[in-house]
């Protein structure tokens, strides 16, 4: 469960609009933000009855936290059948309520969570990058890079998002295939007297490809949350920033082609 943000809003003076945000790129779930705080949510950890968990869930928390101005949906990166069911049931709930829906990056949501835990246990996260990997089947992950937060509160992306093999993810930023330490920016090595940020190992992906990418920083969550979908979609709309459309991320041709002629 995400819990209410432990570090001091930044913006507590920009008002932000009430978000109702619904996440399917892992685990289900749901929630009411206002405010930068958490005031209704359900999460269900890697629920394969989306579809039909979600409906239920959303009428529950909605009863519990004040009207929603914006509807926010995770967009992936993720498999195309999981994620499409909070797409799907996000935008059906704008329209009935007449609201606008926009997406939101599910690594975004746990890079914010990263970053705010590290702030609020008095860590310098200028100095920290993090790497997020989840599963993207056929043995592959979807990685994104991150270096801070920006003057909005927002996740830096410094690389990616993309889709690679766990072997050719590992060469390319230099990871080696031991257990992250649970020690402040420390879960990948670096040489004595380096001046390079540490990095994070963050995500499912992580815990299904040790041997080849090291096993994700045990102090953090593996997967995003819908109250973190929200943060990020409110935060970007009070800073007048422009949000990204509510539709699934594809990082590669899906496994189904039409046949040659049609």
């Amino acid at each position: 469960m995400t819990a209410e943000n432990p570090s001091a809003d930044p913006h507590a003076g920009t008002k932000q609009p009430v978000v109702v945000a619904l996440d399917t790129s892992s685990a289900a779930s749901v929630a009411v933000v206002a405010d930068d705080r958490v005031e209704a949510e359900w999460a269900q950890s890697r629920a394969r009855r989306h579809a039909e968990l979600l409906g239920p869930a959303l009428t529950d928390v909605l009863k519990q936290a004040p009207e929603p101005e914006l509807v926010a949906v995770g967009v992936g990166p993720a498999p195309f059948t999981g994620m499409r069911a909070g797409i799907a049931s996000g935008l059906g709930f704008a329209v009935g309520r007449g609201l606008r829906t926009v997406g939101v990056r599910s690594h975004d949501g746990l890079a914010l969570v990263v970053y705010e835990q590290l702030r609020a246990d008095g860590e310098d996260i200028d100095t920290v990058r993090i790497l997020v990997a989840s599963d993207a089947r056929r043995r592959e992950v979807y990685w994104a890079e991150y270096a801070g937060l920006d003057e909005d509160g927002l996740p830096v992306l410094a690389a990616g998002p993309d889709v690679a093999k766990p072997a050719d993810l590992a060469e390319l930023k230099g990871l080696a295939a031991e257990s992250s330490e649970p020690r402040p920016t420390e879960s990948s090595p670096k040489e004595p007297g380096s001046t390079e940020p540490a990095v994070l190992r963050i995500g499912a992906g992580f815990e299904l490809y040790p041997d080849a990418l090291g096993a994700p920083d045990p102090r953090f969550p593996t997967e995003a949350l819908a109250a973190d979908i929200a943060r990020i979609a409110a935060r970007t709309e009070a800073a007048g920033r422009e949000q990204l459309e509510p539709i699934p991320l594809y990082l590669r041709e899906p496994d189904a082609k039409p046949l040659p002629g049609r």
